[in-house]
């Protein structure tokens, strides 16, 4: 009886909520249209939870009459993005709607679709078709075969008209890796080709971090005699270069990830040696189903190079049961072992914040073999690349004006020591010279030296909001 009852309530809010996403997708408002969404999620798993307790008839054949409802929605949501050509966004959908739909016939159904409209013959074999992809159309033509490979990993695939769809997809996309036109396109990689001597010329020239730099130096040498092992004969462990950067902001890690990625290509360890730059927002989706997508489309951008994950403690850090952080955490633990290979994956954050988060899944912290610390950059490191920044912009500063910069630097650095911005901090402080400069030329009457940071404008950086701090100190 208690079950019948629970029952005719959740009906009662299914037909409520249908006519509520209904409404919503007159005028399309998909703002409202994902919220009714949601609530109709959290039924859909009230029925679930009744159906372990007792299956009837009637909980069945509604939890059906709410997958058809859901499938039909996501579909049409799937499709309007597809128009807005929001083709991340129609693949989530797309994956919903496959997990309600729950046939493999239907998945199947839906990938030839997606390859056919990209105009892919499934009855010629890959490499044949390469000729025909141009530069310009390399990366929609991707897009397509990930967006038809996502469709069919939402389902199991038990049938021999599946296994052989997911292999030619798997072949098309390795034929398009190797083609050595098509595979520039793809991963962006317009740069010179890094040596390791440019690499390790590169780290030595930044400004402070020995601590870091010697790290990188014990890694790049532990590779170098593993290789050397490996050709003599020897037995040799499987290199896992997965690595954990703890630091405040602003002190070099996203850089010095970008030289690790060159060295590490420069050595053949990486095909690509690109850095695809990530944080929590472009892993962790809003609804059921988002997340995966979202993370394994980053986990495929970043192959053959390294994928770096700044502030990576905030997957984690939500209180909130609906967050789906953790998601991104598995799904990143599994490709770190199944793609190791062809991957490096480097977690950005806090030193505190970042080993909290390292224990908070069993398969991170026996993964990650590397922890490099940054240290903050010294007052007079920072003055350094200052100097360096300048010089690049092709800008000077009088004597004054770097009297006063220096003054900015130290006391912001007393005023908060674990997030003063370090290099950032001082390029921000000179984008906002520049910009002050700038008004200073077109405000003023008389000859300007257009190069020239002049005390007044430093003065003017110094007097603004962003730069006043609690702590006054002279120096």
């Amino acid at each position: 009886m208690i079950i019948l009852d629970k029952y005719y309530l959740i009906e009662e809010s299914f037909y409520s909520i249908q006519h509520d996403i209904l409404e919503a997708f007159k005028p399309y408002d998909e703002q409202l249209i994902s919220h009714h969404l949601f609530r109709l999620n959290r039924v859909y798993r009230k029925i679930q939870q009744l159906l372990k307790e007792k299956q009837t008839a009637q909980l069945i054949h509604l939890q059906l009459t709410i997958q058809q409802f859901l499938a039909k929605c996501y579909s049409e949501m799937a499709y309007e993005d597809e128009k807005r050509h929001n083709l991340l966004a129609a693949q989530a959908k797309w994956l919903q709607c496959t997990t309600f739909e729950l046939t493999e016939k239907y998945s199947i159904s839906y990938a030839k679709t997606i390859l056919r409209c990209a105009n892919f013959l499934l009855n010629q074999a890959p490499f044949e078709q390469i000729d025909y992809i141009t530069s310009y159309q390399a990366n929609q033509k991707m897009g397509d075969l990930i967006r038809a490979k996502l469709v069919l990993q939402s389902v199991t695939h038990h049938s021999e008209d599946a296994k052989l769809l997911n292999h030619w997809i798997n072949e098309m996309i390795l034929c398009m890796e190797q083609s050595p036109e098509l595979n520039k396109v793809l991963l962006g990689n317009k740069q010179e080709e890094h040596t390791i001597s440019q690499a390790l010329h590169e780290l030595e020239t930044l400004i402070g971090l020995q601590s870091v730099k010697q790290s990188i130096y014990d890694l790049h040498h532990w590779i170098s005699f593993t290789k050397m092992r490996q050709e003599q004969g020897f037995k040799v462990e499987k290199l896992s270069l997965h690595m954990v950067f703890t630091g405040n902001p602003g002190s070099g890690k996203t850089t010095v990830a970008r030289i690790v990625a060159n060295i590490l290509k420069a050595l053949g360890i990486l095909t690509s040696g690109h850095l695809v730059e990530v944080m929590r927002g472009d892993l962790v989706g809003e609804y059921i189903g988002h997340t995966a997508v979202k993370t394994l489309g980053k986990l495929a951008e970043a192959k053959n190079g390294v994928l770096f994950i700044d502030e990576a403690y905030a997957l984690t850090r939500a209180k909130n049961s609906n967050d789906f952080g953790m998601e991104a955490v598995d799904t990143i633990v599994k490709a770190m072992e199944d793609d190791r290979d062809t991957l490096v994956i480097i977690l950005a954050g806090y030193p505190k914040e970042m080993e909290s988060f390292v224990k908070s899944n069993p398969g991170l912290a026996s993964r990650f073999k590397y922890t490099i610390r940054f240290p903050d950059y010294t007052l007079e490191e920072q003055l350094e690349i200052l100097e360096l920044m300048l010089k690049q912009k092709q800008y000077r500063m009088t004597a004054s004006a770097k009297k006063i910069a220096k003054r900015i630097i130290s006391r912001n650095m007393i005023d908060s020591p674990s997030n003063h911005g370090n290099g950032r901090l001082v390029r921000n402080m000179l984008e906002d010279a520049i910009l002050k400069k700038a008004t200073y030329t077109l405000t003023t009457e008389g000859e300007h030296e257009l190069d020239l940071l002049t005390e007044e404008v430093l003065y003017a950086v110094e007097s603004s909001d962003r730069y006043r701090v609690r702590n006054q100190v002279d120096v």
